[in-house]
């Protein structure tokens, strides 16, 4: 049977020479190819959440679906900027999309032309959701003229996960709360909620499948207000989450308890603390 897949992505207008203004044309037209790579095995609907006035960033190919609301009506802050919510975007493919499986990447997150095709094949192979890390790869690459030359990059190994493949089941059951993108503990929640609510989880830390554009790993995100405000969001969810969280779900379980212990402190993530404490409520019901 045909697998549906519904990918929805966020193009916004990003400040002129920012990171995601150079990133953003090259991620929307790596997608259109990777859609151009066919097969009688899978069908792709591509979905763009917006605010109103930011249609002339949509490229062919996509429908637009509106956002009705971002950050600013929902944060306890003055300042807050329309970030959009990722439960929104999440609610918006499954109120507008009857696709079996859902595709969200981050907005500065390109695909090789063969990305469908993988996740296809790994949903084929019994997975009900992928967690796919990106390769940075030299900001030299900032034109979409450039694409041939892209796709050639093996790029870097990168811990940052922003693509994320989930059966339409599993979307059902996310909890979001008010949980803004572009700030941390976006990533940590999605991670968490995929492996609170799916059967299988696969992590795909090495593949090269998608590619971003530099190489840099940590750095400032966001004033304090709203690093408060998702970290705020961030704890109400885990308390929802952790009842339900089994620590053999987790990626790097099944290496030795020191290399195990030794990857979660240094994925931001996945939380070291939680993790003990959840591979403590494991030992004690007698694995």
């Amino acid at each position: 049977m045909k697998i549906t897949l519904a990918h929805i992505i966020n193009p916004y207008k990003a400040p002129e020479g920012s990171e995601n203004a150079i990133a953003q044309p090259i991620s929307l037209l790596s997608i259109q190819n990777a859609v151009k790579h066919k097969s009688d095995k899978y069908s792709i609907e591509l979905y763009a959440a917006i605010i109103k006035g930011d249609e002339d960033l949509v490229p062919e190919g996509f429908k637009i679906l509106y956002l009705n609301r971002t950050l600013t009506e929902v944060a306890n802050f003055k300042a807050a900027r329309p970030l959009p919510l990722i439960g929104d975007i999440i609610q918006l493919l499954l109120n507008n999309s009857t696709a079996d499986y859902f595709v969200y990447t981050n907005i500065d997150i390109g695909l090789q032309p063969y990305f469908y095709e993988k996740v296809s094949a790994e949903i084929e192979s019994g997975y009900d959701s992928l967690v796919i890390n990106r390769r940075g790869i030299p900001d030299q690459f900032n034109s979409v003229v450039q694409m041939d030359e892209i796709y050639k990059q093996a790029g870097k190994d990168h811990p940052g996960y922003d693509c994320f493949v989930f059966k339409r089941s599993i979307a059902e059951k996310f909890i979001f709360k008010n949980i803004c993108l572009g700030i941390p503990r976006f990533e940590r929640t999605f991670v968490l909620n995929l492996i609170c609510f799916s059967q299988k989880t696969h992590f795909l830390e090495k593949e090269i499948l998608t590619f971003h554009i530099g190489e840099t790993i940590y750095k400032t995100w966001g004033d304090q207000q709203h690093l408060q405000h998702n970290q705020s969001e961030y704890l109400k969810i885990r308390k929802e989450l952790f009842g339900s969280l089994l620590i053999t779900k987790f990626p790097y379980w099944t290496d030795n308890v020191f290399l195990r212990y030794w990857k979660w402190i240094w994925n931001p993530n996945f939380s070291f603390p939680d993790n003990f404490l959840l591979e403590w409520r494991y030992r004690l019901k007698g694995h």
